[in-house]
C-alpha cells in the first residue's frame, strides 16, 4: 500500500493533488461537483493506460459513490466536503476512496448488493448494487465522524489499451 502526504493545490472551489500513482481531490459536497470528480478520475485512469471498458466501469461506480456520499452524508456539517483519493496499487489494480464528513451510511453489504424489485424504490436504491457489480470489491469504513467507500478495480486481462 502506498503512503503519501500531498500538498494540495487550492482553487476557489476545490483542492487537488496528482502524481503518476495518486490523485487527491477535495471538493464541496454538491451534485454539480460530481462531473469534475469523474473528469479527474478519467484522467487518472488514462495515465494508468486503462482500457475504455475498465475505466468507464470505474467512473460509473465512482459517480454513484459520490452521489451517495453527497445525498446521505454531511447532514449537520456547514460547508461539507467530498474527498476522493485514487491510488495505483499495481499496474493492474486501482483503489478509489470516496469520503464524506458524516456517519450516516451503515450498509448491510449483502442486502445492498442485490438489485431491489422494480416497484420497491421509485428513484433511489440501485446505486450501491450498481457499484458492487462494476468493481471487484467495496468496503465501507466509518470512524464515527467520517465515512469512506473504498472501491478496488482490477484491469480486465487483454483490454489494457
Amino acid at each position: 500500500m502506498y503512503s503519501y502526504s500531498p500538498q494540495p493545490i487550492h482553487s476557489d472551489d476545490h483542492s487537488e493533488f496528482a502524481d503518476s500513482d495518486h490523485l487527491f481531490l477535495q471538493v464541496p459536497a454538491m451534485p454539480e461537483q460530481v462531473g469534475l470528480v469523474r473528469r479527474q478520475v478519467a484522467d487518472f485512469t488514462r495515465r494508468q493506460l486503462w482500457g475504455v471498458d475498465d475505466a468507464d466501469a470505474l467512473l460509473l461506480a465512482v459517480g454513484e459513490a459520490c452521489n451517495n456520499a453527497i445525498n446521505y452524508g454531511q447532514k449537520d456539517v456547514l460547508d461539507p466536503l467530498l474527498t476522493v483519493a485514487c491510488s495505483r496499487l499495481s499496474s493492474d489494480e486501482l483503489r478509489v476512496d470516496i469520503s464524506n464528513q458524516g456517519n450516516g451510511f451503515h450498509p448491510d453489504l449483502d442486502v445492498l448488493a442485490r438489485l431491489p424489485e422494480a416497484d420497491e424504490f421509485a428513484t433511489h436504491g440501485r446505486g450501491f448494487c450498481l457499484i458492487t457489480a462494476l468493481v471487484d470489491s467495496v468496503e465501507v469504513l466509518s470512524d464515527g465522524v467520517n465515512t469512506t467507500v473504498r472501491l478496488r478495480k482490477s484491469r480486465t486481462v487483454g483490454k489494457n489499451l
